[in-house]
């Protein structure tokens, strides 16, 4: 009888120490925050370079306007959805979760839905992410408020990871058997 082949296993999760800890973004994280830069100064060179043209039409000068507000705005919860994700990692309890659904999305992503427990009662949380490899029936660490179990994140899909401290120094080698 020949042997089904193994798909191959997520690693494990890792050890979150508990809180506060120290976190930062991820290598996609940075590729987000980066994007999200490039975007933005882009669109104020843009405006600058048209607002300081003599010869304008009004109304494109409204249209500039606009997109000025709507860059802002946008900036203001790009900025407040990177707040939360680094205040779940440095403050979130952890919580064990699993894997209820998954759904393949465009360009190599996933979407999640992930079951998890916290004082005692039943949560669920939805994330996508292309660097994953969970699949339904896996264990995943969601990070959630302590004031707010519904307020969560799962770990890996945050864009965010948290760092060691430096003052917990190098990890010790393995016993030698």
């Amino acid at each position: 009888m020949a042997a089904s082949p193994q798909r191959p296993r997520a690693p494990l999760e890792p050890e979150l120490g508990p809180p506060p800890r120290e976190a930062g973004p991820d290598r996609e994280g940075l590729r987000e925050i980066l994007a999200a830069a490039a975007f933005a100064a882009a669109g104020l060179t843009a405006t600058a370079v048209f607002l300081s043209a003599d010869d304008r039409p009004s109304w494109l000068t409204a249209v500039f306007v606009i997109f000025a507000l709507l860059g802002v705005y946008l900036a203001v919860r790009f900025i407040g959805v990177w707040r939360n994700r680094l205040y779940l990692v440095r403050e979130g309890v952890v919580a064990s979760g699993v894997v209820i659904e998954k759904n393949p999305e465009p360009k190599g992503r996933s979407y999640y839905v992930v079951w998890y427990t916290a004082n005692d009662e039943q949560w669920s949380v939805e994330g996508s992410g292309m660097h994953t490899v969970a699949d339904v029936g896996d264990a995943v660490t969601v990070l959630c408020d302590p004031a707010d179990p519904g307020r969560s994140v799962i770990y890996r899909l945050m864009r965010c990871k948290v760092r060691e401290p430096l003052a917990a120094g190098p990890a010790s080698p393995a016993p030698e058997n």
